[in-house]
């Protein structure tokens, strides 16, 4: 959570700074900026796909990991 929140203070400060420089430059129209304000507003800002990461990631914890600790087994056994 500290990294989160370090994040969003460093997220705001950028936004500050960005209209306090398009001021300088004259340019005063709001400027769109996307909602961060929770874990899943970031993600979809970011366009990423949860439904098909978590998916990708149970795809992997269901084919790749038995056979790592299949062979760290084996492996293990022979010390």
């Amino acid at each position: 959570l500290e990294v989160l929140g370090t994040a969003v203070d460093r997220a705001a400060d950028a936004r500050t700074k960005l209209v306090r420089l398009l001021a300088t430059k004259g340019i005063t129209e709001p400027v769109q900026i996307p909602d961060i304000s929770t874990k899943a507003k970031a993600q979809e800002a970011l366009g990423m796909d949860m439904e098909k990461m978590n998916a990708d990631k149970k795809h992997f914890l269901d084919t790749v990991v038995p056979d790592w600790d299949k062979a760290a087994a084996e492996r293990e056994a022979t010390y």
